[in-house]
Order: C-alpha cells, then sequence, then structure tokens
C-alpha cells in the first residue's frame, strides 16, 4: 500500500471538521467515533443516542432514597520511597511534591499496604476491614514513570485526607488499563461505605465495562449509600453499555467523587446529571492540566487533531545517547529495558529515524514489561530516500503494522521493494531536515494512528521539540559517561522556548540503577479548543 504525497488531498484534509476523521483507505470523512464509551469498540457503531445535558429535571434513574452520607476512617497512609533526582542535560529535574508534602518527605502511597491482598481478609488502603473484593491483585503494571497519583496542582474542591486517598486509589487503579484501553482513558472506580471497601473496578479492556459499572458487577449492583471515587467523571452516554451515571444511580450510590472533567463531547456532563438526580457530588477535584498528565492523549485528542507524540530518549550522565556516530551503544540496565517496551503498549504506532532504523536495527515491539498491548503498535520508520534494507528488523515481525515515511522524489524502484519488504509507504514533501514533520502526523492521523512513541535519533527528536510537536518526553538517564566524540542526544540549536520550557511531570522513577523523569512543556495549551 502506498500512498503518495497530494496537494489536494492535503488541503482537503487540512478542511476537514471537527466531527469528522480521514479513513485511511479512501479518503471520505467519517463520523467521530465515541472515545471513551463501549460503542467505540473496534468495528462497533457510530455512537449517536446522547443523554440530555439539562439540569433542570433529575434522569429517569433518580433514587427517592435519602443519601446516606458514608464515615470514613483516620489510619495513616502509608507512605512510598522517594527517588532522588537525576543531572539530565539541561533540563530541570526537581521532582514535584503531593499536596502537603514537606521539603525531603515521601509522598503519600494508598496502595502501600494492599499487595498481596487475600480475597477473604480483604484490606482498604486506610487499614480498615473490607468485604472481599475481587481486584485485589498488584501486578498490573501501568505506565512507567507516572509516580504518585495525586496531582501537585491546588484542588477546586477541598477534600478531607481520607477522600484524597481514596482518590489516589483510583487513580492507581485506572493506571492498569495501560495498553489495553486506549484511545479511551484509563479509568478506576472505589466503592467504599462505612470507611470499608465494597469493590474496586478500573476499564480493562476497550470496548468493555467501564470502571464503575466493573466496580458495581462485584456487588451485585447494590451500592446503597456508598461512595463511589472515580478518576474521571463519570459517563452519561448510552452506547453498548448503560451510562456509568445510570449505573450510579440504579445502585443507589448516595455520593461521587471525582477527580478529572471527562472532556468529550458524547460521555462529558454526568456530573450535572448525578447532581440534578439527587446524589452529593464533589467533582472535578483537579483542572485541565492535572486531568491531561494523567491520560494525555485522550485529553489531547479532545483538543486537536494532530496526533499526540511523546518522545524517549536515553541519555548518559554528559548527556550523550550513543560512544561514537553510526555506532550502535546498549545504554540502560534491564529494568529501564522493561520500561521501555512497557510504555510502547500505550501508544498506537512507535516512530524512529531513518539512521537509527539502520544502525540500531530496532523491531520496536512490545517483548517484555508486563503488557501484552491490545493492538500491537505500528513500527515507524523515516527513510527519506528509501533505503531501509528489506532485511530490517522493521519488516521482520508478523503482528502489527511496518510504515515508512519517505520523500516524494524518492526513488520508484526503491519504493516498490519497500512494499514486497512489507511496508506500507508514505511518501511526503521534504524540508530542511529532512521530511516535513507537521505533514508525517497528518497522514499520520490519516492512518488510523493517532498517539506516536518517537524513539529517536537525536536529530529527529530535537526537530520534533524544535517544531513544537512533542507534548511529552521521557528521559532515561544511565549512569555512564561516553566521554569526547561521544553523539549528543539534542544537536543542534534550539529556540529559547524549546530550552527553557520543560518541566518534571511526576516525580523521578527509579528503575535499577538507572533513572526515568517524565518531562512535559510548561506552558502546554490543554484547553477545550479542538484544532
Amino acid at each position: 500500500m502506498r500512498a503518495r504525497s497530494n496537494g489536494a488531498r492535503r488541503r482537503a484534509t487540512a478542511r476537514t471538521p471537527p466531527s469528522a476523521r480521514w479513513s485511511p483507505r479512501c479518503g471520505r470523512p467519517r463520523p467521530r467515533i465515541c472515545s471513551r464509551s463501549a460503542c467505540s469498540a473496534a468495528g462497533g457503531g457510530i455512537a449517536t443516542a446522547v443523554h440530555p445535558r439539562s439540569t433542570s429535571a433529575a434522569p429517569s434513574w433518580a433514587c427517592s432514597r435519602p443519601a446516606r452520607r458514608p464515615r470514613t476512617t483516620s489510619t495513616p497512609i502509608a507512605s512510598s520511597s522517594s527517588v532522588g533526582s537525576p543531572m539530565l542535560c539541561s533540563f530541570s529535574s526537581s521532582p514535584p511534591k503531593a499536596d502537603g508534602q514537606r521539603d525531603g518527605a515521601d509522598p503519600p502511597d494508598p496502595e502501600a499496604g494492599t499487595r498481596n491482598r487475600a480475597r477473604s481478609s480483604a484490606r482498604s488502603p486506610l487499614g480498615s476491614p473490607t468485604s472481599p473484593v475481587t481486584a485485589t491483585a498488584d501486578d498490573f503494571p501501568g505506565p512507567p514513570g507516572h509516580g504518585a497519583p495525586r496531582p501537585t496542582a491546588p484542588a477546586l474542591v477541598a477534600l478531607g485526607a481520607d477522600d484524597l486517598a481514596w482518590l489516589d486509589r483510583a487513580i492507581r487503579l485506572g493506571r492498569r488499563g495501560w495498553g489495553r484501553v486506549h484511545p479511551n482513558p484509563m479509568v478506576g472506580c472505589v466503592l467504599v461505605r462505612d470507611g470499608r471497601v465494597l469493590a474496586e473496578g478500573w476499564h480493562r479492556e476497550f470496548g468493555g465495562p467501564h470502571a464503575e459499572v466493573d466496580a458495581l458487577e462485584q456487588v451485585g449492583g447494590d451500592a446503597a449509600g456508598a461512595t463511589a471515587y472515580v478518576s474521571l467523571e463519570p459517563c452519561r452516554h448510552e452506547g453498548k453499555t448503560p451510562a456509568c451515571t445510570a449505573a450510579l444511580g440504579r445502585a443507589q450510590v448516595a455520593r461521587v467523587v471525582y477527580a478529572f472533567a471527562d472532556p468529550d463531547v458524547l460521555g462529558g456532563g454526568g456530573g450535572a446529571d448525578l447532581r440534578a438526580a439527587g446524589l452529593r457530588v464533589d467533582g472535578p477535584i483537579w483542572g485541565a492540566a492535572a486531568a491531561h498528565r494523567e491520560n494525555p492523549a485522550f485529553f489531547h485528542a479532545a483538543r486537536s487533531h494532530r496526533p499526540y507524540v511523546a518522545v524517549k530518549l536515553a541519555v548518559s550522565l554528559d548527556g550523550a545517547i550513543a560512544a561514537a556516530p553510526g555506532e550502535r551503544t546498549p545504554l540502560t540496565g534491564p529494568e529501564a529495558s522493561a520500561a521501555a517496551h512497557r510504555l510502547r503498549a500505550g501508544f498506537n504506532g512507535v516512530l524512529v529515524g531513518g539512521e537509527t532504523a539502520r544502525v540500531d536495527g530496532p523491531r520496536l515491539t512490545v517483548r517484555s514489561g508486563g503488557v501484552t498491548p491490545r493492538v500491537p503498535p505500528a513500527r515507524m520508520a523515516l527513510d527519506s530516500r528509501a533505503a531501509l534494507p528489506s532485511a530490517s528488523p522493521l519488516f521482520a515481525e508478523a503482528d502489527g503494522r511496518a510504515v515508512v515515511f519517505v520523500r516524494d522524489d524518492a526513488d520508484e524502484a526503491q519504493l516498490e521493494r519497500l512494499e514486497r519488504a512489507g511496508a506500507e509507504v508514505h511518501a511526503l514533501p521534504g524540508a530542511p531536515t529532512g521530511l516535513d514533520l507537521a505533514a508525517l502526523l497528518e497522514r499520520a492521523a490519516g492512518a488510523g494512528i493517532h498517539s506516536i512513541l518517537c524513539e529517536g535519533g537525536g536529530r529527529l527528536v530535537s526537530s520534533l521539540i524544535a517544531q513544537g510537536l512533542a507534548d511529552r518526553l521521557y528521559l532515561f538517564t544511565v549512569p555512564r559517561l561516553l566521554g569526547p566524540g561521544a553523539v549528543p542526544a539534542f544537536p543542534g540549536p534550539f529556540p529559547e522556548r524549546a530550552r527553557q520550557g520543560w518541566t518534571p511531570a511526576f516525580e523521578p522513577e527509579r528503575l535499577g540503577s538507572d533513572v526515568l523523569v517524565v518531562y512535559e512543556p510548561r506552558d502546554a495549551d490543554v484547553g477545550p479548543s479542538r484544532t
């Protein structure tokens, strides 16, 4: 399959309204599918039924029973171990502090103390006995580098320590969906009554029950008087599964506390429906920036047609990625390597530059890290002159797609050779740095790739950052010095904004002897507009 450069098609793409997407096969616009509801499962129909947003009348499922406020305990929360800050090139590496955390103190970890919990004697994050719950295993690895779940931004709603601890737990539960639920968001839910956990749930699989329904199913739909702590606003959309707001109302939940507002056109606004039904609702607790940090690709898709782009680099202490030009230099240890594979699982595609593809010969697959992606990410490479060898490991994998981007003046015979090797070939206009990266992202979106992890090399990463096309940076720092003659991680000059405008999104995570810090642009626009 080959998609040649076509000016008319590019202009048509630019005019595509927000409610449409390009079909990768025929180029026709298709209606946008609900990105959170189960109706948007692979092969599912278009979402059409929308619950009214009116707050003047209670929905039909509104509970007439008086709400019973649950009691909470005040047992202290266990703490997690902190990780020191590494020396990371020119980027700031001061880890953010959790709300109320003192300098030098560990952030609260409500998940500590819940590990290896027995079904017959489960205990809550706050230490009180609970009813038996099914979601007790803690062997679900989430996205690497995400650290303590509680946002450091000021809360929009004042909550007690117990409420915040339960929300922490809900966010941690949601992270278990990493690699299995995108393009849906990761969402977790904890049902609590009288200070005891009734059930825990999370969105486990794209097209499957949402977190609230997953938790309610464990108690037979009866959660009368309970509080539901949810990491994302309960959806109001009626698709293949009922709206989460309706499920909570039928279960006679008395109170709902949710961390972040849902930006989705179809699913958002559930908090207003719950209030109209007579439930006590606290939320959103944190604003758009904190919400974007936890589910960046989902929130990015709510405001932009451009694919979400994260870049990943492993660098030495002296800021290098290889000992010498053209030399493959493995840097990270086994723990960091497994985390890098786990990171890939949460993206639609993994991208490398042509030099990296030729020198390192990466397979760009998920082979470790404890997560099997629902859909293998597309293996993507820049190859301006269509010079990748047919025997490249990029083409050796049976699962997933191999996508190669070439210049539109590349040799026709070379294009046919790449196609015979199994590649989807996309021809793009050239640019001073090789290929037009904005056109590349537009073409990727048209091919159904809406989140991309770029793994280098340095020139490609630098170009994405300099052009404002990188939304997040995963920087693995290795305790090695590569010395003079090494290849710098960020070659070439950077604009002032790119050089100074990055800040840690979470506290550093130690992975064996290596350290991972996740960075985001300090002035990132996370507003509701869709461009």
